[in-house]
């Protein structure tokens, strides 16, 4: 679990969607300002292109593109 203020009751909490969704479909945070959005923050992987890159970082980068791309609030629009 996140150690946020808002679980604690401590506060409004600006919180990314996929992060906070769990918390906000169990009742533990209430949405709030729903109609203020903030811009989309873009996610870069970066890594030396010139490198070798191991099975197991591509495995991440291929795993974190489709964890991203399957989330309604984070596929790209």
């Amino acid at each position: 679990m996140l150690a946020w203020p808002g679980l604690a009751g401590l506060g409004v909490v600006h919180a990314l969607t996929f992060s906070a969704a769990t918390h906000v479909q169990g009742g533990a945070l209430e949405t709030v300002l729903s109609d203020w959005v903030s811009d989309p923050v873009p996610v870069f992987v970066a890594y030396q292109p010139n490198r070798h890159l191991s099975a197991k970082t591509r495995v991440f980068i291929d795993w974190l593109a489709e964890l991203f791309a399957s989330n309604e609030s984070t596929a790209k629009r």
